[in-house]
């Protein structure tokens, strides 16, 4: 069969670590359930920051269509029509 020979450049643990985390699966428990992992909510200034950029991003994207000037829409993206508007006087 298959001998493990570990790599003479890989640095730390001994022959059992190496060989040790292809003998099991890390998302099956020793019961035979599932490993269930629960992510923790980032909190922080730059995920606050974050959070507050996008909301005005889609409040703006959302609202802009709807803002006219000189009759026409401030940004319109029309697809189909291959017709974009941004800013027209």
């Amino acid at each position: 069969m298959f001998k493990f020979e570990p790599d003479p450049f890989m640095v730390g643990g001994d022959d059992e670590d190496q060989e040790g985390f292809r003998n099991h699966i890390n998302s099956i428990g020793e019961g035979g359930g599932r490993n269930w992992v629960f992510p923790k909510k980032p909190t922080g200034k730059l995920t606050n920051a974050r959070e507050i950029v996008a909301s005005l991003l889609l409040l703006f994207f959302f609202s802009a269509p709807f803002i006219k000037i000189s009759g026409h829409p401030f940004l319109q993206f029309n697809f189909i029509t291959i017709n974009y508007i941004f800013a027209q006087k």
